[in-house]
């Protein structure tokens, strides 16, 4: 496939996904403070935005959330910025990141970004009110995997992990095993993603999640559907981290409900308000046990 028509086929599916949340209305939140950039480059994708709850505090807990989109869609904004809106309605800030996309950014690009984003609130806690010792990243679909890998940097970083504790990660229909992906996923242009992200149609052994998971890692929240999603990964993470001891929780929702991939998202579905639940739950208590 040329490079023309790849941009035009990722432009239609990206322009399709956000009409389906076109009836989906912003939460009320506190105040939201847009476009922060956390590189100095004059790039709208390395910009976030915090949005803070209705309850006003010295400090806040907070939300590191990566939106999905296949490695090469979508952004803070529109859609996930709804989404953003919904989980500042308990007492966390939430920081709706941008990164940057396939095929313009490869692979080791876009994981740079997310963990950008870490280094620069890092050394900005006291401006934005965000607590160093809160912090949980959230992320859906392929957001996931980027969220996971960036915990695994983290951890190799013991000056970052000084100034900013992680206190666990929640996986929302969660592409988190890359070869899985590209051999058993049922998702349009599944091989010219990774095609994009590694430049070759080979998947390094770096790449692996699975491979880096061990007894430091931190609590993790897996939820996904059975229905035209990516479950039996969600189901062979809950068994890795299992294997290591972690505190995981697993929710897996059976086909017969027919939800799709990232239904969470779409508020029309009280499965979506179960999950928003779960998450803040899970959010709580793993903030409590540190």
């Amino acid at each position: 496939m040329k490079e023309t028509q790849l941009k035009e086929l990722l432009c239609f599916m990206e322009e399709r996904e956000e009409k389906l949340f076109q009836q989906e209305h912003p939460s009320s939140c506190g105040q939201i403070l847009e476009d922060i950039p956390y590189k100095d480059d004059h790039d709208v994708a390395h910009t976030l935005d915090i949005l803070y709850p209705l309850k006003k505090r010295k400090q806040y807990p907070f939300i590191l959330y990566v939106h999905g989109g296949g490695f090469c869609m979508h952004s803070k904004d529109k859609m996930y910025r709804t989404y953003a809106t919904r989980l500042a309605q308990d007492d966390f800030a939430v920081v709706n990141i941008n990164y940057r996309l396939a095929p313009k950014a490869h692979y080791k690009d876009i994981l740079y970004d997310v963990y950008q984003t870490m280094q620069f609130l890092s050394k900005h806690m006291t401006t934005y009110q965000l607590n160093q010792d809160q912090m949980i990243l959230c992320a859906d679909s392929a957001g996931a995997y980027l969220a996971m890998k960036a915990i695994c940097l983290w951890k190799q970083d013991n000056d970052l992990n000084k100034k900013l504790k992680c206190c666990g990660v929640a996986s929302l229909c969660g592409i988190l095993d890359l070869e899985e992906f590209r051999n058993q996923a049922q998702f349009p242009l599944k091989k010219e993603i990774i095609h994009m992200l590694f430049c070759d149609d080979q998947i390094p052994p770096h790449a692996s999640i699975f491979h880096e998971i061990d007894h430091t890692f931190p609590p993790v929240y897996l939820m996904d559907t059975e229905y035209r999603s990516f479950y039996t990964q969600a189901n062979q993470c809950y068994q890795i981290l299992k294997s290591h001891r972690i505190p995981c929780q697993l929710h897996i929702f059976p086909k017969e409900e027919r939800l799709r991939h990232n239904f969470q998202m779409r508020s029309t579905y009280p499965q979506s308000q179960r999950v928003l639940d779960e998450l803040f739950h899970f959010f709580h208590d793993v903030i409590k046990s540190q």
